[in-house]
């Protein structure tokens, strides 16, 4: 039996120094969202009876945090890193490395998106002893319970859980799914620097009400089945939050807010009935939105609601399919007629994307053309361009190989993706405009029409080469 009792989860850094932060025109560095994935784990651990620390490399020093593990490397019973597609695999995988070396004994534990979408070839890095698949707050304690006990029987027993065994890999039998939005409330902030994710002015805390996506879109791999609080739930979270850590807001990421209708006006009803005074940020998928009557869109804005983030994409309808988008330019502008009437008191984010297989010039033009219309109704209304990366093991992907894309075949080349950040602002060299369908998509006329509207210029002479500039 081990006397190791501690967990240590780390939250590599994805951002780059020049992305700006849609909301705020503030590095997204300075003011990110607080790691709630790693959060809900550690609410589970220390109910368990762990004792947990939260490491997030984005907000935290690195070397100071290593002068500190390496005062009580003995102490820790396995470390956990969390790792979407891109820059985190990257940072996570020094992470691993720097254990291996100063303690290898320690069972280095992956989770997070990119794991379960690659478990073998995760677990198959050197630097990687142990996989989770799907939502790890199901399992994480009994793993930790068997590491304690050094229990390899019990480890295999455990469905969403690959280990490495005497040279030989393991697999997950399956993934796991949510189960339970009670590791959502009352979330141990104690175990990070919260202030570094508060706005001064705004105070806005990220929050997650809902697991999965009602919608399905060829470039995304939200598949799960949505499932969301009910809005009593979601209230009383909001208070509890609210007035434990003085917040006058909230950015609930969710990618759906509007979903389970029922539930939303409940609790728009219980904010007026109690006179909460909040703040609500949210991102909402068009059709869904448009469901909603005047009467009820006046009870949101009244109740808090000041902005809303729609993945529009594109004003072209032959694009919008490509991307399996809910909604067409007709849903579009039906949306912009029900909510002009509140754009005093409520913001409106659209993000468009561009370089999509099968776009055309004439396609960028209905875009461009509805984000000008766009930006003539209201200055609240924000644009948010950017472009078009295959995700991986996503709808599209298929489509993109017919084009003569290959994917990427290691952790460490899916570490160079600069997924996150692919945008108006910022290119990585692997990704700029090597893709094959933009070949010969852009050309002088859209970079044209893109400089004037964005104020960037693309620039290539070698498609290899190609990146992004201020023209001013």
């Amino acid at each position: 039996m081990s006397q190791r009792n501690r967990v240590l989860l780390i939250y590599p850094d994805y951002t780059y120094p020049d992305y700006l932060d849609a909301y705020n025109d503030r590095t997204i560095t300075e003011y990110p969202w607080a790691p709630l994935s790693v959060l809900v784990l550690a609410n589970v651990l220390l109910k368990s009876g762990f004792e947990v620390e939260v490491f997030d490399q984005r907000v935290e020093n690195v070397e100071h945090a290593k002068k500190q593990w390496q005062t009580r490397l003995d102490q820790y019973l396995f470390v956990g890193i969390s790792s979407m597609t891109g820059a985190q695999i990257k940072n996570g995988l020094d992470f691993s490395a720097w254990w291996t070396e100063h303690q290898p004994s320690i069972p280095k534990l992956w989770g997070g998106v990119h794991p379960s979408l690659y478990p073998e070839e995760t677990l198959g890095h050197r630097f990687v002893d142990m996989i989770m698949v799907g939502k790890s707050e199901v399992s994480i304690a009994q793993a930790a319970r068997c590491l304690q006990g050094n229990d390899v029987e019990g480890l295999k027993k455990i469905e969403n859980l690959g280990l490495k065994l005497d040279g030989k890999l393991h697999l997950p039998a399956a993934q796991t799914h949510f189960m339970d939005f009670s590791t959502f409330r009352d979330m141990p902030m104690h175990l990070i620097p919260l202030e570094s994710y508060l706005h001064p002015k705004t105070r806005h805390l990220p929050l997650l009400t809902s697991v999965g996506c009602s919608a399905r879109c060829s470039f995304c791999y939200l598949g799960e089945t949505y499932r969301g609080m009910k809005g009593d739930e979601l209230f009383d979270t909001i208070v509890e939050y609210t007035n434990k850590y003085n917040i006058g807001g909230f950015k609930i990421f969710d990618p759906n807010f509007f979903v389970g209708k029922k539930h939303i006006l409940q609790l728009f009803e219980l904010i007026h009935q109690k006179g909460v005074k909040t703040e609500l940020a949210v991102n909402g998928d068009i059709r869904m939105m448009n469901r909603y009557t005047p009467a009820e869109w006046e009870l949101m804005v009244s109740g808090g609601l000041r902005r809303i983030s729609v993945g529009n994409e594109s004003g072209s309808d032959k694009v919008l399919e490509t991307l399996n988008k809910d909604h067409r330019v007709a849903d579009f502008q039906e949306f912009i007629n029900l909510v002009k009437p509140y754009l005093p008191q409520m913001e409106l984010f659209f993000f468009y994307m561009f370089g999509v297989p099968g776009e055309t010039i004439e396609d960028v033009r209905l875009s461009i053309n509805q984000i000008r219309y766009l930006k003539s109704l209201n200055q609240r209304i924000k644009i948010g361009p950017s472009f078009f990366f295959p995700m991986p093991k996503t709808a599209i992907v298929d489509l993109c190989k017919k084009w003569g894309y290959t994917e990427p075949t290691s952790l460490e080349e899916w570490g160079d993706i600069d997924h996150l950040y692919f945008n108006v602002q910022k290119f990585s060299r692997y990704q700029a405009f090597s893709f094959p369908w933009t070949k010969d998509l852009f050309t002088d006329e859209y970079r044209a029409l893109f400089a004037e509207e964005f104020g960037y210029q693309i620039r290539s002479s070698k498609m290899i080469e190609a990146n992004l500039v201020r023209t001013n």
